[in-house]
């Protein structure tokens, strides 16, 4: 019985995903009850959403979800908007990519995020 259990969870990948980054999603709804970091609720939540929804296709499409986290978190940088906990999604993603077999698209995907880390 747990194998056919274990082979059903194995088969919705999206799913699986989603359920990992439940823990940063959580972490950040305390941000709505414990201040905003001086955004409105909409754009907190549009921020939020933008970083953590990427990674439902966290093992789906890798590469395409490390991008949008990038430039999600590039437009913070532009737009001044503080360091939110959900920018744990960042990590998140370099470890996908990095986890693939392609050691350039993990290095490509380090130095992406030292820069972006040097830019915060």
């Amino acid at each position: 019985m747990l194998g056919r259990i274990w082979n059903w969870w194995r088969g919705k990948t999206p799913l699986v995903d989603a359920f990992l980054a439940s823990p940063v999603a959580f972490m950040s709804l305390t941000g709505l009850f414990g201040g905003r970091m001086g955004l409105g609720l909409v754009a907190y939540l549009a921020w939020v959403g933008g970083l953590l929804l990427p990674l439902v296709f966290r093992r789906t499409y890798p590469r395409a979800m490390f991008t949008v986290i990038c430039l999600v978190s590039l437009g913070q940088v532009i737009w001044n908007v503080p360091p939110l906990p959900a920018n744990v999604a960042v990590l998140m993603a370099l470890y996908t990519v990095a986890a693939s077999p392609s050691f350039r698209w993990g290095l490509v995907a380090l130095v992406l995020t030292e820069a972006g880390a040097f830019m915060a």
